[in-house]
């Protein structure tokens, strides 16, 4: 989500720029070019994976660039360009990637790539197998459903922490952690109050656990916890901090198929929903805790009850 003021990009669910109180959009228009600056053209493809690659990639280490043609009606390439001054570090990035993945020179059948790919016209090679590295970074990414892709290098091989300018006043409110150019952690401030509240940790650049501070206390409520292929499998809130979830919510392939809730003192379960598509369907109650349903509840497809009725 991006900020059609002032361009900041922020994460899905703020619908709002803190800044600029205006509502936020999922694509910005293509920026027009600074006056006394010449804008060259670094990259060339029609697959809209790779752009979104270099965008994030570029975004990661704080370089400017533009994209020409991204909203054309016809299937002419897309452009990615950047300032004249700074072609030569985003050529830099766009090798980084490629080396770190097959090595210089080469692409992902293993060969040499002394000349331009016969089977790729549109690509202004960086270096020999670009497309081809990130084609197959790609369909990794999608068939893990992480979308790894959006954390990609900042540079070969780094190490640190790399914050994030997300705000008019330029500071941060968002942390990536690499280890050996790999995303090992990554940190939020979303109310901007200069305190992290969000936290999430990855395996070997996979997402594997969640942290979050929901109501800002000071205090992380809210656990998420990941399958092995980074999908989101279940959300654990404890509300009172005793380390016992008061609400448990189960995911398939990352969506919501069940919730439940729990008493907090005698932790039996008193209510119990089942999702459909993501959108609740039904709702069992135990009003009188005896550890029995007693309320069935029943939702049409916008989550509006239907009916209900007592359970025998």
């Amino acid at each position: 989500m991006f900020c059609p003021r002032c361009y900041a990009e922020y994460r899905e669910g703020i619908a709002i720029c803190p800044s600029c109180h205006v509502g936020l959009v999922t694509r910005l228009p293509d920026l027009p070019e600074p006056e006394g600056t010449r804008i060259v053209t670094v990259y060339k493809t029609t697959n809209p994976a790779i752009i979104a690659f270099i965008q994030t990639a570029f975004q990661e280490d704080g370089l400017r660039y533009f994209v020409k043609g991204e909203n054309s009606p016809f299937k002419d390439p897309v452009e990615i360009q950047v300032s004249e001054d700074d072609s030569e570090r985003a050529t830099q990035i766009l090798n980084l990637i490629e080396e770190d993945r097959f090595g210089p020179g080469r692409d992902d059948s293993g060969t040499d790539t002394g000349e331009e790919s016969k089977h790729d016209k549109t690509a202004i090679h960086p270096g020999g197998g670009f497309k081809g590295a990130f084609a197959g970074f790609i369909v990794g990414a999608l068939i893990s459903g992480l979308g790894v892709f959006s954390y990609c290098y900042p540079g070969k091989h780094y190490t640190g922490v790399i914050p994030s300018e997300v705000r008019k006043d330029s500071k941060p409110a968002e942390f990536h952690t690499y280890e050996n150019g790999v995303i090992k952690k990554i940190e939020y401030d979303r109310n901007f109050d200069g305190k992290k509240d969000a936290f999430y940790l990855y395996k070997k650049g996979i997402l594997n656990r969640g942290y979050s501070d929901e109501n800002f206390d000071g205090i992380e409520e809210t656990s998420y916890f990941f399958d092995p292929y980074g999908i989101l499998d279940r959300i654990e809130i404890d509300p009172n901090h005793d380390n016992k979830p008061e609400i448990i919510e189960y995911f398939s392939d990352g969506v919501l198929w069940k919730k439940v809730w729990y008493h907090e003192s005698s932790r039996m379960v008193w209510k119990e929903a089942t999702f459909n598509g993501g959108v609740m369907a039904e709702e069992h109650v135990d009003t009188d805790y005896d550890g029995k349903f007693d309320v069935k509840i029943v939702y049409n497809s916008f989550e509006r009850p239907i009916s209900s009725g007592a359970l025998r």
